[in-house]
């Protein structure tokens, strides 16, 4: 292979080789990786470390995800996997930045969801990013999401995030910095990469840094001895008061049927991927402590979530050593699914994430969800009218007011972000909205005809056209002249050695 010595000594990458040109031959090498990358750590929190490539795909390295989890009354499994339990009814700091880098922070609201017993639930959990603020709600079986006070629907795309929903959890996806987090109606999951917030995180949920014995840290920097006294210094307000303390002495010994399901062999799959006790631990607390047993499915759901996250699939609800404490039931025209997608394939969308389970209310089997922006669904998806329902291929829409979607036909359905023109108006299937906003067409700006040209609308915009040929001979005559003089507007004399204008009439 041979290269031109006009490139000598040029170097580029093609591929996951670096080519260099060297007196007219061309040399390869392959891209250089970091021999440390090789080494698979140990991850204190139990959970399996991740593949991560980079350099263009062309290394890879192993990271330990930092996952932030809450759930019933609320237990806590920090990022580095130490578990507490926390009372507290305020608004408290889960994640926040030690220095700001990625404009993000996350915030929980508990309530108390048993005043007699002073059991804490989360209420709703914030994410403040850039110059968001959205507020994704779980205080009940109704999914709630609002970004800047305004209410969307489940699922919302924009530029910079999307939320999409099971139906009994919602997630908020911030591709940028590749953070997940997951709320449901019984607790919080926040997913960050180690790459991205190595050893640059406080608040309840701990330093993600691999090392538990800092999760404890305190708002001043320092490490706190008791993670449920730590976790009360994070409140967003002075005015929260401090919850009742952790019982000391060792737990009552009591039957607690539910909470060994987690050690039984349903489980048993998941057990050497994913560490239990912290789960049991908790189950255990409800149970034997709180004496809520309806409390403890918190715990058993919390695990099978872990479990379905590593493709592992549970289908714990329905099994009789719970006699059906723990059963959820969807609306009418839904299904329960103990293993579906994280998102439920559409008319819009066919394809869905398999490689991760995860439980929700989905429309039966055979059908699909008309739109990520509705909760009906349909058996058919031959096309999608402009109201936004399903019909029949080659039905026709009666309206009399034509719009983008008048005729119901297979090729009208679209996708978000797809845009189209007709009547000089610019229809978009908005990308937050899921529905059809029209608007004007932009022209751009363009300077005035010449005399030979004169102003033409075309393609729905002004522009300069030529006259037409039937163009008078006295107007031609005029057009010639005025061109003439154009042409001869400054011209250079030689014997004077000066510029002059010459003018023709």
């Amino acid at each position: 292979c041979y290269c031109s010595y006009s490139i000598y000594r040029k170097t580029w990458k093609e591929g996951c080789t670096t080519k260099t040109c060297i007196n007219g031959n061309v040399t390869t090498r392959p891209v250089q990786c970091d021999p440390a990358d090789s080494v698979i750590p140990t991850c204190v929190n139990g959970l399996k470390p991740e593949k991560v490539n980079y350099n263009n795909g062309c290394c890879a390295k192993y990271e330990c995800l930092c996952r932030c989890s809450g759930w019933g009354d609320p237990h806590y499994n920090t990022f580095d996997g130490k578990y507490y339990a926390f009372q507290g009814n305020c608004d408290y700091v889960l994640v926040r930045e030690i220095i700001p880098r990625h404009n993000i922070s996350v915030h929980v609201k508990n309530y108390y969801c048993d005043i007699t017993n002073n059991f804490a639930c989360p209420e709703y959990v914030t994410v403040k990013y850039k110059s968001y603020e959205i507020k994704l709600a779980s205080n009940s079986k109704e999914i709630q999401v609002y970004v800047n006070g305004a209410v969307k629907v489940p699922t919302f795309l924009n530029e910079d995030f999307s939320i999409t929903t099971s139906g009994m959890a919602v997630i908020l996806n911030i591709n940028e910095i590749k953070a997940e987090i997951l709320v449901s109606h019984q607790g919080f999951e926040i997913n960050l990469p180690f790459s991205y917030f190595h050893g640059n995180t406080e608040g309840q949920c701990g330093v993600c840094d691999n090392d538990a014995t800092n999760d404890c840290r305190r708002p001043d920097g320092t490490t706190d001895q008791s993670c449920e006294k730590m976790a009360a210094l994070w409140a967003d307000s002075p005015e929260c008061e401090n919850p009742p303390p952790h019982p000391s002495e060792p737990l009552p010994t009591c039957t607690a049927q539910i909470c060994e399901v987690i050690k039984s062999d349903l489980f048993k799959n998941c057990h050497d991927i994913v560490p239990y006790q912290s789960y049991y631990e908790a189950c255990k607390y409800d149970v034997c402590y709180k004496k809520n047993d309806s409390m403890a499915c918190a715990s058993v759901e919390a695990y099978a979530q872990q479990c379905g996250q590593q493709s592992i699939c549970v289908d714990w609800r329905n099994s009789a050593d719970l006699s059906g404490l723990c059963a959820y039931k969807c609306a009418d025209h839904k299904v329960y699914k103990a293993c579906g997608p994280k998102v439920e394939k559409t008319c819009n969308q066919s394809k869905t994430d398999h490689q991760t389970f995860m439980e929700g209310c989905y429309c039966p089997n055979n059908t699909y969800l008309v739109s990520s922006t509705t909760d009906k669904c349909t058996p058919t998806c031959d096309c999608i009218g402009p109201d936004g329902l399903p019909r029949q291929e080659c039905e026709l829409d009666s309206s009399p007011t034509p719009a983008p979607l008048h005729m119901c036909k297979k090729q009208s359905l679209t996708i978000p972000g797809n845009t189209w023109i007709m009547n000089c108006t610019t229809y978009k299937c908005s990308t937050e909205s899921f529905g059809v906003v029209q608007e004007p067409m932009k022209c751009p700006t363009i300077e005035p005809c010449g005399h030979e040209y004169k102003s033409i609308i075309e393609n729905c915009c002004p522009t300069c056209g030529e006259y037409s040929s039937t163009m008078t001979i006295r107007e031609q005559n005029r057009l010639n002249k005025i061109n003439m003089i154009k042409k001869t507007d400054h011209i250079y004399c030689p014997s004077t050695n000066f510029r002059s204008k010459l003018y023709m009439i």
